[in-house]
């Protein structure tokens, strides 16, 4: 067996490149449909089997709807009963009433009502003295028990005080020949004037309003509609099931909500779905035959294997001709190729059509575009960072910010402000020190805070109470690293050109908190704010030869962090501007030891 496999081997290794493609291109195709039909088919099954419980699901609540209609128009009946005059003035007058006059009054009134409600089957009214009148339609009425208090939902009806109660046969108080209306809505009846209780009103729903309910949903998808009351019994259905596949059905759907069931009833397989109603917990299991999707899948694998043989046909005789076709733009393309491997980054230019040969074409022009413009970037990038770099010692080291604070320090010791002028000093130093940092990029949180506070302080000193400042930070990022000199250029924004053209007073805040993963930076002034061109222009990137400031800022952090970082502005004339950077948090200098957690600088 091995040897003829090696011999199969390689005569296929000597066939030319468009018969092993012609092979092969035939093998996985027939793979490929192959698999593609298994995948197909179990695809459309759970589709249609996806559809046909949505369509379940859409039906059950329409049924609900239609059943929670008809039992809020019985209830609304019943407010009417409560209501009428004849029923209040007789329960109210209770044993004052001739019995007879009070039945045949009752009687009168039951009936005119009961003639306006289709949906009601009879109605009973009981008094406080054990007095039961009723009315129905053409039947007799015999009560099992002698007072209505012995009927076993009394109590929770009186607990009710008003609100309607629904019982199967009204847990069989009648006779067994009055089994015909299978629900009874009871409730307890208070005087409209005493407002206390003076009787019980119990209204029996005929079969027949529950079962148009869903006689057109059973006509048109010849389904199994079952309603259930909350202790699972049957109220009403057009056929019954097994007691395990009511138990699994409302397990399914109390785990799986509206995923569908697959069970066999009377050897026939079914969908079923179920849906509660609000009020009462009545249970709606609907179940819809599965012979109509199995007719339609079958019909979809005759149509995929008459598909399938039609396309080994077209397959054998284009084969060839699609074969050449490949095989020899891509020797054309394999000899440019090589250029690549001598440095020679040069795009490849043959006559290729929009086929898979043309796509690769231009994705290999595109990849060695891209690949130039990515070395073109790298070296735009490290020209830019350094030119930054060299802007940021300039800016460290101003001349007039030096000259102008040394003025004030002078005048500070001329008017013998000691400690003014010690603060003053201390300040510039921590300034300087810090900022320069041993020449380094990286500095912690707190120094970056404390470089920012020395520049309010020593700005102070030569404008005086031009602006207060504020710092609302979170004390858990004082450990993490940060590019240095991201607040101060901001502070410096605002002071420059929020609140000194101002020409009043004004207030800086500085915030800085973590947020997940994120350090956030936020400076704002209540200064005049920024131009809307500027603003545009910052979100174009159109910023051009500004100087150290707010834009070499933002570049220095984008070209270091390597696009990890982002920033927003948002400002409005005459009120302010807040800006607010986002950086990841980081607790080593990018290249060093991750575990390497900074200390804080004291």
């Amino acid at each position: 067996m091995k040897k003829v496999l090696n011999r199969l081997k390689n005569a296929y290794m000597n066939f030319r490149i468009s018969t092993k493609l012609s092979i092969l291109y035939l093998f996985v195709f027939l793979l490929s449909m192959f698999l593609s039909w298994i995948v197909y088919y179990n695809l459309n099954y759970r589709f249609s089997i996806q559809k046909s419980g949505e369509l379940s699901m859409q039906t059950l609540y329409s049924l609900k709807s239609n059943i929670t209609n008809l039992l809020e128009n019985v209830d609304y009946n019943s407010r009417v009963i409560l209501s009428n005059n004849d029923v209040q003035t007789i329960l109210s007058n209770g044993q004052n009433e001739d019995t007879f006059v009070a039945e045949n009054r009752m009687r009168t009134s039951l009936t005119l009502l009961i003639n306006t409600m289709p949906s009601i089957e009879s109605i009973y009214v009981f008094d406080n003295y054990g007095h039961c009148y009723g009315a129905g339609r053409g039947m007799n009425y015999t009560l099992k028990i002698s007072r209505i208090t012995e009927a076993p939902w009394y109590n929770e009806v009186v607990d009710l005080n008003g609100a309607s109660l629904f019982r199967l046969h009204a847990n069989n108080i009648f006779s067994a020949e009055n089994k015909e209306s299978s629900v009874s809505m009871v409730r307890l009846i208070n005087g409209t004037v005493s407002q206390r209780p003076i009787g019980i009103l119990l209204m029996n729903i005929s079969n027949s309003a529950l079962e148009e309910s869903y006689h057109e949903i059973v006509k048109k998808y010849g389904s199994t509609v079952i309603l259930l009351d909350e202790s699972n019994k049957y109220i009403i259905s057009n056929e019954k099931i097994s007691t395990e596949n009511v138990a699994a059905i409302l397990q399914n759907s109390e785990k799986n909500h509206d995923d569908p069931l697959i069970l066999k009833s009377g050897g026939k397989r079914f969908i079923y779905s179920s849906i509660t109603l609000d009020y009462p917990k009545w249970k709606i299991i609907m179940g819809i035959p599965m012979e109509e999707i199995d007719k339609e899948l079958a019909l979809y694998q005759r149509i995929t294997f008459i598909i399938i043989f039609l396309n080994i046909i077209l397959l054998l005789g284009c084969i060839m001709i699609f074969s050449r076709l490949i095989t020899i733009p891509i020797h054309k393309l394999l000899e440019s190729m090589r250029g690549v491997q001598k440095g020679n980054f040069v795009t490849v230019h043959m006559n290729t059509g929009a086929d898979e040969i043309g796509q690769l074409k231009d994705g290999y022009n595109l990849m060695i575009t891209k690949i130039q413009e990515l070395l073109n970037k790298i070296i735009n990038d490290q020209r830019a960072k350094r030119k930054l770099e060299l802007n940021i010692l300039q800016a460290q080291i101003k001349p007039h910010f030096l000259y102008n604070t040394l003025d004030a320090m002078a005048y500070l010791s001329l008017a013998g402000k000691n400690a003014e002028l010690y603060d003053a000093l201390e300040a510039l130093g921590e300034f300087y020190r810090k900022s320069l940092s041993k020449g380094g990029e990286i500095i912690s949180i707190k120094d970056e805070i404390d470089i920012t506070r020395d520049y309010l302080l020593l700005q102070r000193l030569r404008y005086g109470d031009i602006f207060t400042a504020k710092f609302d930070i979170d004390e858990s990022v004082l450990k993490y690293k940060t590019l240095k000199l991201i607040l101060q250029p901001l502070v410096e924004n605002s002071i420059y050109h929020g609140i000194r053209p101002k020409g009043e007073p004004g207030e800086i805040w500085v915030r800085v908190k973590g947020d997940g993963d994120r350090i956030i930076f936020s400076v704002e002034d209540n200064g005049i704010g920024m131009p809307d061109d500027v603003i545009k222009a910052f979100q174009n990137r159109d910023i051009k030869e500004s100087g150290f400031g707010l834009w070499e800022t933002l570049e220095r952090i984008r070209i270091y962090y390597e696009n990890d970082s982002s920033y927003t502005i948002k400002s409005s004339k005459n009120k302010g501007t807040i800006i607010t950077i986002s950086i990841p948090k980081e607790t080593v200098e990018r290249g060093g030891a991750k575990n390497d957690v900074l200390q804080p600088t004291h």
